[in-house]
């Protein structure tokens, strides 16, 4: 999740998993979440519980958006 966990550490481990379980291959399609209507505003209400003020930066970073991308998209990016 954007702002919360999308950094190097997690992506390695994610990699380290997919060795471990032999995967073959990943599809990738970018380091984002998409959020559909209705997903969108449950979503925004649950960053607050765990993350005081994280809410307000989502929504004024992405607003409305269907896909939003980490702010580390492109440096992790690179890693893959």
């Amino acid at each position: 999740m954007p702002f919360i966990n999308a950094n190097e550490e997690n992506l390695y481990g994610f990699l380290d998993y997919c060795v471990k379980a032999k995967v073959q291959g990943i599809i990738f399609l970018g380091i984002s979440m998409t959020l559909m209507e209705g997903s969108r505003e449950y979503f925004y209400k649950k960053p607050d519980e765990h993350y005081p003020g994280l809410k307000d930066k989502y929504i004024s970073t992405y607003r409305d958006a269907y896909i939003i991308n980490s702010p580390n998209n492109e440096r992790l990016t690179k890693i893959l």
